[in-house]
């Protein structure tokens, strides 16, 4: 009687203490530390840099985020175990969520974390994988968010306000530590010989493609799936045996094909399939080639492109000689006056649009092309290395208004000397500084 006497106002003491001690800990104490909380970082480059707020837009995108309980499924936290910065990017900071409240670190990684989703994809890519996530990728278990699309007259979908706020939202996570990404564009991936080709294999890239790619590319591979209304640029048309990335003269390698769909093409709605097995990559090179057919009226018969021009052989890409000031200097001159790339480009290295010159660009099925590349932002469709680069100088680019320069150029010194030029343009925006891409002894 006397243990029970003593102890019960102990036991009720205690839980009193611990309950107190718990809230301190897990809501007083986090509270003042939001408000504490350094917003500096460091950058790609080893500097401190502050991050900054978000704008009136995105914050509103952050409460659309909440709302519509994307956190549920989605962190926003790369932590420094199981190699998780190889799959979403830098491992996270403290200060890049300074100015976030709540805390939208997640619970559950049932999609893909979106900590460095900033630039990764463009807003076209995000419009239709929120108004339709399978028919991006058909394996997604995210739902359709179709009632935040508004339609047009003829009841086509077009993006509200509120998502046109959430992919701005989107697009500013992970970002200020800047283009964390270039390194990955600078990769140029080396790939083995492909298959034979079967009837088997093709089959396969047909299934494939029926699962992966008629969103955007259409069933007949036309290039007008249901998604493509909402990409500025739209997706290609494989009938037409015209392809915008290769190492050739003319019709891509194998090879070629297989980087693309390995790789991407940077700052399009094409993404990285590289989650496809390889087997699976190249059954879809085999199937791919099977859409380019053309009719001849002549013969009154259907030709398969590949088949009745061959593969032509691979250009030769030289060793790169070291890039110096001089050489960059050599570049810019070739650059403005021999070859005159500000007339589509911009004085400024930005782009142009259809019209700011007056341009007629259309691709390889009669569609707009809606402006000429930005060469500040170092992202290239078929990737930023310096042999990359190198191969859309000399090769041109089929399907699009950039032409081959191989006969302007004939010398291998001046087209490295435009390589290293148009690298040396590169701006990390996000930091609103050059990246310096000359050795150490060059730089101030």
């Amino acid at each position: 009687m006397l243990i029970e006497k003593y102890c019960t106002p102990f036991i009720f003491i205690a839980g009193i203490g611990f309950f107190v001690l718990a809230f301190i800990t897990m809501c007083v104490i986090p509270s003042i530390q939001v408000r504490i909380t350094d917003s500096t970082i460091t950058n790609i480059n080893e500097e401190e840099v502050s991050v900054p707020d978000y704008t009136e837009l995105q914050k509103r995108g952050m409460r659309v985020y909440i709302n519509e309980a994307c956190w549920q499924c989605h962190t926003q936290f790369i932590r420094p175990v199981a190699g998780e910065e190889k799959r979403w990017g830098p491992i996270s900071q403290a200060g890049e969520k300074s100015w976030d409240k709540p805390h939208l670190f997640g619970t559950r990684r049932v999609g893909p974390d979106l900590s460095r989703e900033g630039g990764t994809r463009t807003d076209g890519w995000h419009y239709a994988h929120l108004y339709s996530p399978r028919s991006v990728m058909s394996d997604s278990v995210m739902p359709s968010f179709s009632w935040l699309f508004k339609k047009d007259k003829e009841g086509n979908p077009l993006p509200s306000d509120d998502v046109s706020a959430l992919v701005s939202y989107l697009q500013k996570l992970g970002t200020a530590i800047g283009d964390w990404s270039l390194r990955r564009r600078e990769n140029r991936p080396s790939v083995g010989n492909p298959p034979l080709v079967t009837m088997a294999l093709i089959n396969r890239g047909k299934d494939v493609f029926m699962r992966y790619c008629i969103g955007c590319h259409g069933k007949e591979g036309q290039g007008d799936g249901e998604m493509a209304i909402f990409f500025e640029f739209k997706p290609r048309d494989f009938t037409k045996g015209v392809f915008r990335i290769g190492s050739t003269f003319d019709l891509p390698t194998e090879k070629d094909i297989f980087r693309t769909i390995t790789r991407g093409m940077y700052g399009s709605a094409m993404p990285s399939w590289s989650i496809l097995s390889e087997d699976d990559r190249w059954a879809l090179v085999k199937f791919i080639k099977t859409l380019a057919i053309f009719y001849d009226e002549d013969e009154e018969e259907y030709f398969n492109i590949f088949e009745l021009r061959g593969e032509s052989p691979e250009v030769y890409i030289s060793a790169e000689p070291e890039v110096t000031p001089e050489s960059i200097k050599r570049g810019e001159n070739i650059f403005k006056n021999v070859i005159g790339c500000p007339k589509c480009h911009g004085e400024d290295n930005k782009g142009l649009t259809r019209k700011d010159g007056d341009f007629d660009w259309v691709d390889e099925a009669g569609r707009p092309i809606p402006k000429s590349a930005d060469l500040t932002n170092g992202v290239f469709k078929s990737g930023s290395s310096p042999q990359d680069i190198y191969l859309i100088f000399v090769t041109g680019r089929e399907g699009s208004p950039m032409p081959s320069f191989s006969e302007k150029l004939p010398s291998e010194q001046d087209r490295w000397d435009l390589v290293h030029y148009v690298r040396s343009l590169f701006t990390d925006d996000l930091r609103r500084k050059k990246v310096s891409l000359l050795p150490e002894e060059y730089q101030e």
